[in-house]
């Protein structure tokens, strides 16, 4: 075959030169590492691998505030109370699965940042645990404010002493950990119920709220530098 033929059919066959090609790189290099899909599909794909035992206890939770508000007997809210603690306590425990099984790195290499893994799980629990509390406190009757305060105090003080736990200890050791801090906070409410129960009084609603506001701060202390450590990681 002649050169000018060979020339020619080159020129016939060759490839176009692609368009946007810069763009469609981008497009795919942000999908690859999940920006390409919505805040609410990475939420709602987050919501599938969430152990089934905290949506268990949640429910049971809350149909324990169903029994107590029915039989309209105080005594029963007192082990409704005892199960915040715990109920925090599984929520950080599901979110921090991969600082406590050591499997950071390997979650690096996961679609999904474990920056962003480990935020999507502390909203997805942490926003669900609050719906639930909010209703349950709306169940007792006209002690709304101050039920609401005497759970969510032992929930963030809970909170905030199982995530620096998570991250101080590592492997699985740190969820019997975090149990048995969780046990402590219990002992403590019940401690107060039966021989300091003047703390429940109204005059020291003002103590309770300065006692939420240090937990709440203390949490947000301790999650910032849960998300630190894991960007400390990439």
């Amino acid at each position: 075959m002649k050169k000018i033929d060979k020339k020619e059919l080159h020129t016939f066959f060759v490839a176009p030169e692609p368009e946007r090609k810069r763009a469609f790189m981008r497009k795919i290099a942000r999908v690859k590492r999940g920006r390409g899909l919505s805040f609410y599909s990475m939420l709602s794909l987050q919501c599938r691998y969430i152990s089934p035992k905290v949506w268990l206890f949640s429910i049971a939770f809350f149909g324990a505030v169903l029994i107590a508000n029915y039989y309209e007997a105080s005594a029963i809210w007192i082990p409704v109370f005892a199960m915040v603690p715990f109920l925090v306590m599984l929520s950080v425990t599901e979110s921090m699965r991969s600082y406590q099984n050591g499997m950071e790195e390997l979650e690096m290499t996961t679609r999904y940042s474990l920056k962003t893994v480990i935020y999507l799980r502390l909203l997805v629990l942490g926003s669900g645990n609050l719906l639930l509390l909010l209703l349950s406190a709306f169940f007792v009757s006209d002690q709304f404010f101050p039920s609401l305060l005497y759970m969510l105090t032992p929930y963030f003080l809970t909170a905030a002493g199982n995530l620096w736990i998570v991250r101080t200890f590592a492997g699985r050791e740190s969820t019997y950990i975090c149990l048995g801090f969780a046990a402590l906070v219990v002992i403590a409410e019940y401690g107060i119920l039966t021989r300091w129960n003047f703390f429940f009084e109204e005059r020291y609603l003002g103590a309770w709220v300065i006692a939420l506001a240090f937990f709440v701060a203390l949490s947000v202390r301790e999650g910032r530098t849960v998300i630190k450590g894991s960007l400390s990681l990439a």
